[in-house]
């Protein structure tokens, strides 16, 4: 998974997170003040209420992605058109290199081409005096011969300006690929006519030995020219090395969104980040080899619940592992923790305390039930402190027992699961992540006989949640419940 990717699931965490808690906290508060909508009685417009907010997730988490991340606003909107240039360009390079095969080939004939003009001239040197009859002919044929070079220089000048133009023009626009194209084309042409030129001089220079060391400097010169355009080529081609590149990881960060959205909307959640698998209480000051015993079976554990939940095991039998982390930097640079350290790093923690600990692995992220590699862990460490002494209590609620006994229902089970679950949390209890019995735990003829008394007051009580027993911070929480009476003027008995 690229830096893209995890910043668009981040975003999709962080939304919904969000917007599901703020539901929830208007569906309560709508359910406290008892408020209705319509016909509806108060818990169900709360519900109402509830089930709206979470359908604005998606709509509020898509717009938060495309409203921060420039990358996915690109790729929404120029995504079709990039693929549509990566294909022009590729077409565009094949055409280039046929030019640069047929250039090949002309060079190959005008080497062979040398070869023959100089077994000629060795054949014309015996003749000296052809040589001295035609010299002042051959002097006049110079002279036209240096202006055609000079032409030559000239035209090879304006086409290395042409050349680095071009260059220049390719760094800020894909529509220079089209220029250069064509400049190569009018140099192939012009190419064409120097050979055809060439071979006008190769007849003019068949008697005369000077014209050809002439023409072995215009082939000298020919072959500098070739190599310039051989690393004008070169240059070309990193560069469509580069468009490659850029369009790959393109490609690759499409795939990753398209994949992510796709699990999103058609997989089956299997554990939230964050969920338990599995924990273990251990005493800490141990030594390494025993806490690395410790941790492997935690992970064994953890192995069985993703399998027991649904979890498809790789080819080696595993459905949930430690694997290794991937952590950006703020330079863009990337650090590796593989897994050898986070289990090391976990040992030394264990052997740094002795008191009583607690280790829990939870699930790193999401997972969806069409992901192939198995559920990565996350494991935590922590302190297993005694909590609450036996009486001690928890969270304490005024009720008022002259409400029906659904209301009466509905304010224990908010009493539960908000003030009891989140002063057992601020004390130091680790919850099961996923089952909010994990703390407070209550059986329902404990709950009914509870409405029972509250009703039979028939006014305002002070309900007080106590522990039932010792409890330490990784142990279930079994909760008793006192019930006293409320006065107006504040009085209790």
């Amino acid at each position: 998974m690229d830096i893209s990717s995890l910043k668009f699931i981040v975003v999709f965490m962080v939304m919904g997170g969000v917007v599901a808690y703020l539901g929830d906290r208007l569906g309560r508060k709508l359910g406290k003040k008892r408020l209705r909508l319509g016909g509806l009685r108060p818990r169900h417009t709360a519900t109402a209420v509830t089930v709206f907010v979470g359908m604005l997730i998606p709509v509020i988490t898509t717009y938060g992605i495309v409203t921060t991340s420039k990358e996915a606003r690109e790729v929404f909107a120029e995504g079709t058109r990039l693929v549509s240039e990566r294909d022009r360009l590729t077409a565009e390079v094949g055409s280039k290199l046929t030019q640069i095969s047929s250039l090949n080939l002309t060079r190959s004939q005008l080497e062979s081409t040398i070869e023959r003009r100089e077994t000629e001239i060795e054949r014309l040197m015996t003749d000296t005096v052809l040589l001295a009859r035609q010299a002042q002919e051959a002097e006049q044929k110079l002279v036209r011969v240096n202006k055609l070079v000079e032409e030559a220089v000239r035209e090879r000048e304006k086409v290395e300006s042409q050349r680095e133009d071009a260059l220049q023009r390719l760094a800020e626009a894909q529509d220079e690929l089209v220029d250069a194209q064509e400049r190569i084309g009018a140099l192939q042409q012009r190419i064409t006519g120097l050979e055809e030129q060439e071979q006008i001089l190769n007849g003019r220079v068949d008697d005369l030995t000077e014209q050809f060391v002439q023409a072995q400097a215009l082939a000298a010169e020919a072959e500098r020219g070739k190599r310039q355009a051989e690393a004008e080529l070169q240059r070309l081609r990193d560069t469509l090395l580069q468009l490659r590149e850029t369009e790959s990881n393109l490609r690759r960060t499409i795939g990753n969104m398209w994949q992510g959205v796709q699990a999103v909307r058609t997989s089956q959640l299997l554990f939230q980040r964050g969920e338990e698998l599995a924990r273990t209480t251990l005493q800490g000051g141990i030594s390494p080899q025993e806490a690395r015993v410790r941790l492997t079976a935690l992970v064994r554990v953890a192995n069985v619940s993703a399998l027991e939940r649904g979890v498809i095991p790789n080819e080696q039998g595993t459905a949930a592992a430690m694997q290794e982390r991937v952590r950006p930097l703020p330079d863009g640079t990337v650090i590796r923790i593989p897994v050898d350290a986070q289990a090391d790093s976990i040992v030394d923690a264990i052997g740094r305390t002795t008191q009583d600990l607690v280790m829990i692995a939870t699930s790193f992220y999401n997972y969806f039930d069409q992901e192939k590699d198995p559920v990565p862990l996350d494991v935590g460490v922590f302190f297993n402190r005694v909590v609450y002494e036996k009486g001690d209590t928890v969270a304490s609620m005024i009720i008022d027992g002259a409400l029906s006994e659904d209301d009466v229902l509905n304010e224990i089970m908010a009493f539960l699961t908000a003030h009891v679950r989140d002063s057992a949390a601020a004390h130091g209890m680790i919850p099961v992540h996923g089952r909010p019995e994990s703390l407070g735990r209550i059986t329902f003829a404990e709950i009914t006989r509870l409405i029972e008394q509250i009703r039979s007051h028939g006014g305002l009580v002070i309900v007080e949640a106590v522990a039932a027993q010792k409890t330490k911070s990784a142990e279930p929480l079994t909760l008793e419940f006192r019930i006293r009476q409320r006065h107006e003027n504040g009085s209790r008995n």
